[in-house]
């Protein structure tokens, strides 16, 4: 397992946290770090670190997560060290 850094956007906080820690659970990741902030009145941000394997692709974790109807971008990335 690797950790991968997860940031997301969207339009509700609390559904869209709600939402994809439920998937972060359903795929058996660990979750590391969660934090979270409002960008303006229509956005708020959150960013996840988790432990996933090594295997997965970044593109299939993105996809998977912006299926969520209030999430409007996601971005993965493989954290550092």
């Amino acid at each position: 397992m690797n950790r991968v850094v997860i940031n997301v956007v969207t339009s509700d906080l609390g559904d869209s946290v709600s939402r994809v820690l439920a998937d972060v659970q359903r795929f058996g990741w660990a979750l590391n770090e969660i934090a979270a902030s409002a960008s303006s009145a229509d956005t708020a941000e959150f960013k996840l670190a988790v432990s996933a394997p090594s295997d997965i692709q970044l593109a299939h974790i993105e996809d998977r997560l912006a299926r969520h109807p209030t999430v409007a971008a996601v971005q993965a990335r493989w954290a550092s060290g």
